[in-house]
């Protein structure tokens, strides 16, 4: 059974104070917010770097900070791997000798084998290299090796990709996620990108102002329309269709088809849809070329400018937004609790789909 982390602290970020309180059991927990919320401050008081003013930190049963008791653990001693906005990495020593750091300078042992982290990172052909001679992406792969080659109970990440383009992002995006679902590790991975929490997490803490304003799983988060402008939908692969080369997603009961995912059946999957990618109708349509269509209610219907309103479409339990203009509204009379279907293009899903 995972271990609980337990964060109530209060302390100085800045000009500003935090006071974060949340509780976490496995998985992959995200600190979401605008840049000077807070993120990178909690992230570093948890480690050890910083210091609250009050409160407590714990991992299960052990006590990494309390204030009362006067605990304090140092960074060394909590058992925290740390990736860093910059990799960071040692630059007169080799890639191997960069990943064994923790080993031979803090004589801790790994927990895991040298081996499998090199083979999951893809970073056996690099460790004779030396940074210099590193891309971006590959020394941040790197960056998460030597991380989890000291041997935490946690792995806190801090934006590791900031400082990558889109391209880099892309590439070291799946290192990550094979990390997530192979080690079965706590994450807490601090970013300001909704598509980034949506495809790597599975709790969001929202912070603003070093408060916490909303904490909960992605899907219940996001759903509220102050914290992000898509809708996502969470389904399991059902079955895949090689006559077109399609995957077959269940969600909640009804089915989504979804190109390019290269998905095990069974595999959870979840979906981000923006709500300009989203047709509202009144009736099932015929011979068009969106291939889904998904029956649902209208939870709410709200203006958002210029004769633009926002609707929330509940699917079972999960929701979709959509945008349309006020004549559409009418015309189509809608309302809180109408049925109606949410059309969708598989291409629009096929560039949205991440695993879960």
């Amino acid at each position: 059974m995972a271990e609980e982390i337990v964060v109530d602290i209060q302390g100085k970020a800045g000009k500003f104070l935090l006071d974060i309180a949340f509780q976490t059991k496995g998985g992959v927990t995200a600190l979401f917010g605008e840049s000077g919320s807070g993120k990178s401050s909690t992230l570093q008081m948890i480690a050890g770097l910083l210091k609250p003013d009050a409160g407590i930190i714990k991992f299960g049963e052990e006590v990494l900070f309390d204030k009362k008791k006067g605990i304090n653990l140092k960074p060394d001693q909590r058992k925290i791997g740390y990736v860093f906005q910059e990799p960071g990495l040692f630059p007169h020593l080799s890639v191997q000798r960069n990943l064994t750091y923790a080993q031979w300078a803090g004589r801790r042992v790994s927990k895991f084998e040298f081996s499998d982290i090199v083979e999951m990172l893809a970073i056996r052909p690099l460790l004779e290299r030396f940074p210099e001679r590193l891309s971006g992406g590959e020394k941040q792969r790197v960056a998460i090796g030597r991380a989890l080659l000291s041997s935490p109970e946690i792995l806190l990440l801090d934006e590791p990709f900031s400082a990558l383009d889109e391209a880099r992002k892309a590439e070291i995006f799946p290192f990550l996620e094979t990390v997530r679902d192979q080690l079965g590790l706590p994450m807490i991975y601090v970013s300001h990108s909704t598509r980034e929490v949506i495809r790597l997490a599975d709790n969001v803490v929202v912070l603003k102002g070093g408060l916490v304003e909303a904490a909960g799983s992605v899907e219940q988060v996001f759903s509220q329309p102050g914290f992000s402008d898509i809708g996502l939908l969470t389904g399991k692969v059902e079955a895949y269709d090689a006559r077109y080369g399609l995957d077959l997603i269940d969600v909640e009961g009804q089915r989504v088809f979804l190109a390019g995912a290269n998905a095990p059946v069974g595999k959870k999957i979840r979906i981000s849809i923006h709500p300009n990618e989203v047709i509202l109708a009144r009736s099932v349509p015929k011979q068009i070329s969106a291939q889904n269509c998904l029956a649902g209610t209208v939870r709410s219907i709200s203006s958002v400018n210029g004769g633009t309103f926002l609707v929330v479409l509940a699917i079972g339990q999960q929701q979709l937004k959509a945008y349309i203009t006020d004549k559409a509204r009418v015309e189509m009379e809608l309302q809180e609790g109408t049925d109606c279907f949410a059309i969708l293009k598989t291409v629009a899903l096929s560039k949205n789909g991440f695993f879960a």
